[in-house]
């Protein structure tokens, strides 16, 4: 019987696989992004029609059981915060080896979207595919491979099998494939320890709820094309390091919840003492290896009317830039600061405290604008503070 679960299981992949690369592309090529739904529906129906010919419960093989309590939820949000860093950190390492080349045509996207409401959207980017693909790959695959002791073979394979799945092969963006590797690991665990795909399925759902926003976001502000570039630095490794070290407490404690099971108190202070090293190492590390603050401007004056004052400074070499500013004016009063390129364009902004991360710099003049609105009608002084600092990763600036 086990070896025909496997069998199956096999059987299944390969139709999956042929659904979402051949079928997939005919069906949104004759109904557009309705098509896209309807192969992750098929993807359900095929094991779903082998579960129910086999004569098998239906709740076992795609594992549909309500979790006991809430506290599985909480357990397997704080893991899933330390798996969320932990994919960060994965992407800064490559970044830091290899560097990092992307360019997105949102042109593309839009016309994809084109007549789909953002409800609409979320519902077939986002919440289908997180219902169909668990069922798939937690649900009836991952019962199919796991062995009466152990699921962790199981967990392993459906893991890779996911992420290849998955993985853009037009582009060969292989820094993405161990985020989600790393991130299907995270849910068979899960739905090892809670017998149920219903918490893979909601955390699934915010992970491509939050790629949908962010298309949503860039179309807002009128993006037509992302481009990203950004060379190989040591000084994204220290930042995967501080990723990793932040990740791994979270990581730690929130597996320990789920799986129900004690550990001394020894074990968990050595844990968290490990975490916070690694975390301060990669913090100090990834300070050290930036160059000191490279530019540092500050307004403060009594004003009496609208004031808009500027300074400059000067990039010799392409950088990647960290921006840090903040506003702090007397109440009615609307200050901002402003960063833009020689060509006049926009590269950050605040009208509070915040700061802009990874920004590209090349070489060239740069404009700091510190902008201030008083209230109309009235001629007392009003009390403002602004102030910028720029780092770069190379020792670029002037």
């Amino acid at each position: 019987m086990k070896k025909t679960k496997i069998l199956d299981a096999i059987i299944v992949f390969i139709i999956a696989i042929i659904i979402l690369s051949i079928v997939n592309a005919v069906l949104f090529l004759t109904l557009g992004v309705s098509g896209m739904a309807i192969s992750e529906l098929l993807i359900v129906i095929v094991p779903l029609g082998v579960v129910i010919l086999r004569k098998e419960d239906l709740s076992e093989r795609f594992n549909l059981k309500v979790p006991n309590t809430m506290g599985s939820f909480f357990a397997a949000a704080v893991m899933m915060m330390g798996v969320n860093m932990w994919e960060n950190a994965s992407t800064y390492a490559y970044v830091g080896v290899f560097g990092m080349s992307e360019q997105s045509d949102l042109t593309f996207l839009n016309s994809f979207f084109s007549g789909v409401s953002p409800i609409m959207a979320l519902i077939i980017i986002a919440l289908i595919p997180a219902i169909c693909e668990e069922l798939l790959f937690r649900g009836y695959l991952l019962d199919s491979l796991k062995g009466k002791k152990s699921g962790v073979a199981a967990v392993i394979i459906t893991s890779i099998l996911f992420s290849l799945l998955h993985f853009d092969y037009t582009s060969l963006n292989f820094y993405k494939l161990i985020p989600l590797l790393i991130m299907a690991l995270a849910f068979g665990y899960i739905t090892l320890k809670t017998d149920s795909v219903l918490i893979p399925m909601i955390f699934h759902f915010i992970n491509n709820a939050n790629a949908l926003i962010s298309y949503y976001t860039l179309k807002s502000q009128g993006v037509t094309t992302e481009e990203v570039s950004v060379a190989a630095d040591p000084v994204y490794l220290w930042y995967a390091l501080a990723g990793f070290g932040a990740g791994l407490g979270l990581i730690y404690f929130g597996t320990r919840f789920l799986s129900g099971k004690p550990r001394k108190w020894w074990l968990n202070l050595i844990v968290v003492l490990l975490s916070l090293i690694i975390l301060a190492t990669g913090v100090i590390g990834g300070a050290m290896s930036m160059t000191n603050v490279s530019y540092e401007g500050e307004y403060t004056s009594k004003l009496r009317e609208d004031t808009v004052e500027t300074e400059s400074f000067t990039v010799e070499e392409d950088s990647v830039g960290v921006i840090y500013a903040g506003v702090l004016c007397a109440r009615g009063v609307e200050g901002s600061v402003t960063v833009t390129d020689r060509e006049g364009k926009e590269i950050y902004t605040t009208d509070q405290s915040g700061i802009g991360m990874y920004i590209e710099m090349p070489k060239g003049e740069y404009t700091v604008t510190y902008s201030f609105d008083l209230p109309d009608g009235q001629s007392v002084s009003y009390d403002v503070e602004a102030f910028v600092m720029v780092f770069t990763i190379d020792p670029a600036v002037t």
